[in-house]
């Protein structure tokens, strides 16, 4: 005998209350929906409130048009616009990244001489990077920090820039991968008109002006800590605007600056551990500049304090100081480097090149031009 349940009965079975059945109805009608749907056998329009599971169990629930899917207060429509929007700027950037790290990379492939800072005439502290291929100029990534007279060195595949001044001394240190700068640990002591070296895989700075005084402390750079660390092994003679070089297994602080305003002769070097004197020039000279080349250390231009120097000494531990020829022109500011075999002289308006015995001019400045950093790199 078959027995029909009217729906008030089979509520009270189920144990629904009086509303129970349209509860029932709703429920029955939402699970044949759901498998249905698992099943993508139903299209629904657009604008219809969808629930729906795949095959996976995974379940979607999709608003209708001008309608929003809320999960514990959050408009999660929204927020699916804004990661997409975040995206599509993350993409953007990504892509903008990969162009400027090819570009560098290709302006970098072979080693180039950056110039780095300085001052245009009455215009200071620059923060520019440019880039010399041996004919021509061109511009690479500007540091973070706007200076002129500081120390530059490579160390380990990139480029430091530390101290220099712009309104105020500076102790900020940039440095550049090759691609990017980055701004690095503060100096111990800030400074400008400072030598930066490479000496025994160690990067030292040393010398400069602080305030008033005339600096003799040297600082080291810890790698590992990333962080300048003062030595307890000082420059006898404090000085800044010196010649720095490494020739013949020592690390060379030669001329410049010291108190009360004198223009030195007094060479010294540093063999890691102490400092040595070393014979003195032949001509006293502040802002000269020094490189190795051919065997010899090399002292450059300059000033004595009344003139621009075109004078020119070379030195060996053999003849000691010995004049060479003069350069071709004067500069205020002059920085030497050995670049593609040969020494070139970067100053305020012309490059010159060493051409067996006889200073020539390479080519022009892109501007004139002082008180830079200048490296060659990588």
């Amino acid at each position: 005998m078959v027995r029909r349940l009217n729906s008030a009965g089979l509520c009270g079975r189920l144990g629904l209350g009086s509303g129970g059945w349209e509860v029932l109805l709703w429920l029955l009608v939402l699970l044949s929906l759901l498998a249905v749907r698992g099943e993508g056998q139903t299209e629904v329009a657009l604008d219809e409130a969808t629930v729906r599971s795949d095959a996976q169990g995974n379940l979607y629930v999709t608003s209708g048009a001008e309608r929003r899917v809320f999960v514990d207060g959050l408009d999660v429509t929204a927020l699916a616009t804004t990661l997409a929007a975040q995206q599509a700027e993350l993409d953007r950037l990504q892509v903008q990244r990969a162009e400027l790290y090819r570009a560098v990379s290709s302006l970098l492939r072979s080693s180039h001489v950056l110039l780095l800072g300085g001052r245009m005439e009455s215009v200071a502290g620059f923060n520019a990077t440019l880039v010399f291929d041996g004919t021509s100029w061109s511009r690479g990534p500007s540091m973070p920090t706007a200076r002129y007279t500081p120390g530059a060195a490579v160390y380990r595949n990139e480029v430091y820039v530390a101290g220099g001044y712009d309104n105020a001394n500076l102790a900020a240190t940039d440095i550049f991968d090759g691609v990017a700068w980055r701004t690095g640990p503060l100096l111990s002591t800030a400074r400008h008109r400072l030598a930066l070296a490479v000496y025994q895989d160690r990067l030292y700075a040393f010398g400069g002006r602080a305030d008033l005084s005339v600096v003799s402390t040297m600082e080291v750079y810890d790698d590992d800590m990333e962080l300048w660390v003062t030595t307890a092994t000082p420059m006898p003679t404090a000085r800044h605007s010196q010649a720095v070089c490494v020739f013949d297994g020592l690390l060379f602080a030669i001329g410049g600056k010291g108190q009360p305003r004198a223009t030195l002769t007094t060479v010294e070097a540093f063999d890691g551990r102490t400092w040595l004197t070393m014979p003195s020039l032949l001509q006293a000279r502040q802002w000269a500049t020094a490189a190795a080349y051919a065997d010899k250390l090399w002292v450059m231009g300059g000033y004595d304090g009344a003139r621009n120097l075109v004078s020119v000494e070379a030195f060996t531990t053999a003849t000691g100081w010995v004049a060479q020829s003069p350069l071709y022109v004067s500069s205020l500011s002059v920085s030497a480097v050995v670049f593609n075999h040969r020494l070139l002289l970067f100053g305020d308006d012309v490059i010159q090149v060493l051409n067996g015995s006889t200073w020539t001019v390479l080519g022009d400045m892109p501007e004139p031009w002082t008180d830079y950093g200048l490296v060659v790199f990588p």
